[in-house]
């Protein structure tokens, strides 16, 4: 370029204008035109470049005005599919998010929100309206569904073995006390299938249930990053992301999502790299699963909603549970129900203290004797005594001296 450039400098000035002057030097193009075309539900959207044509002249804005907003044609508010605690937490056509760390029960999650589809019932008549709502006759760990009314339901088990997908399924329907799945409940399991064909799969599925069922309820997806090859690949996970969220409009259901969190998440609650980026600022709601420091259960939160609010403080408790052989809600730890709990520990041991002794004691005997009857050192007595005091198994007269209560 540059050999070129001081090639026609030499010319001279006149020689140069006439260069960039004379037309035949120069080829006139045409802005191209581009025209969309679309494609059936859960397929990508084609632009074509169709060849020259006047700036904007070819332009189709037949779609781009059907999406116009007008405040005077406000589209239907959207009816909650799933609410957790009484708040809405899925509509239509939107993404959820389920987060935590591994074994952290998300599974778990998943499953109560499939009971709480079958066991939804449909809405009472308008005359029964103003009849108070019946308790809740199944665990669904806080969460409530529409009826799903012959819609599809869709589940796509990505990281589970066959026998523990089948568990999934298995324990929800113990949960809403159903003896079977109707046969719109359409659940795979895919741990063993190929990423493609995992993608192929969905969309194709979707189409399928719409067809057959004649809508679709709602989709679960537990392990979403086993639909592209890495979460970290930020072209790829923008275009997955895209494409959910291309299908849960097109077949206007939610879809719920299971995502792991980064190990080093626990206080952030970070998940998997671009793809959990992307998710959680597309997403109607981020639901996170963590750990209660303080009682070891699991508890259900979330931080980042576009409906709801639920907190830490107010957030539903499950832990696992033996004799049902699930997992169940757990009340919330309260300083009383702490205090009860530390009463009737320490109740056997100072029964035991005071047994036959009748009336008033002092400090040091009191002290002595929990060193002999609980075989600890004069520290650790007294903060026996002192822990007595607090929880209300003993109490201090004016005498100084202590009285069993």
């Amino acid at each position: 370029m540059k050999d070129l450039r001081s090639y026609h400098n030499a010319l001279g000035a006149e020689a140069l204008a006439a260069l960039v002057t004379d037309p035949a030097n120069f080829t006139v193009v045409e802005p191209a035109a581009a025209t969309l075309s679309t494609a059936p539900p859960g397929g990508e959207i084609a632009i074509t470049i169709t060849g020259p044509a006047a700036t904007g002249s070819a332009v189709d804005f037949t779609d781009l005005d059907a999406r116009r907003i007008h405040l005077e044609h406000p589209p239907p508010q959207p009816v909650p599919v799933f609410s957790l605690l009484s708040q809405q937490i899925c509509t239509a056509g939107n993404l959820t998010v389920i987060s935590a760390q591994a074994k952290g029960g998300k599974s778990a999650v998943v499953g109560a929100m499939i009971a709480s589809i079958m066991a939804a019932v449909e809405p009472k008549a308008e005359e029964d309206d103003d009849l108070p709502d019946d308790e809740p006759e199944h665990d669904l760990l806080g969460f409530t569904a529409a009826a799903h009314a012959g819609r599809a339901v869709v589940l796509f088990d990505t990281e589970q073995s066959p026998y523990d997908a089948w568990n999934l399924v298995h324990r929800s329907a113990q949960r809403a006390g159903v003896s079977a799945m109707p046969g719109t409940f359409r659940g795979y399991s895919l741990a063993d299938v190929s990423t493609e064909k995992r993608r192929a799969y969905l969309a194709a599925e979707m189409q399928r249930a719409q067809e057959e069922c004649g809508g679709i309820h709602s989709v679960f997806i537990d392990g979403v990053a086993d639909l592209c090859k890495s979460p970290n690949d930020d072209i790829e996970a923008f275009a997955l992301v895209e494409q959910l969220a291309q299908l849960a409009i097109a077949h206007a259901c939610p879809i719920i999502l299971v995502l792991h969190e980064n190990p080093s998440g626990f206080e952030t609650g970070k998940t998997r790299g671009h793809l959990g980026s992307q998710l959680e600022r597309k997403a109607e709601s981020n639901l996170r699963i963590a750990k209660d420091g303080k009682s070891g259960a699991s508890i259900i939160f979330s931080e980042r909603c576009r409906h709801a609010c639920i907190s830490r403080d107010d957030a539903l408790r499950f832990a696992w549970s033996v004799p049902d052989g699930m997992h169940m809600t757990v009340e919330a730890e309260t300083k009383e129900s702490r205090t009860e709990t530390a009463r009737q520990n320490e109740q056997p041991e100072c029964q035991a203290v005071f047994a036959g002794h009748v009336g008033e004691i002092s400090y040091g005997e009191m002290k002595q004797r929990i060193m002999i009857n609980a075989h600890v050192a004069e520290r650790s007595a007294k903060r026996r005594i002192k822990q007595w005091l607090s929880i209300g198994l003993i109490k201090q007269v004016a005498t100084g001296s202590y009285l069993r209560c």
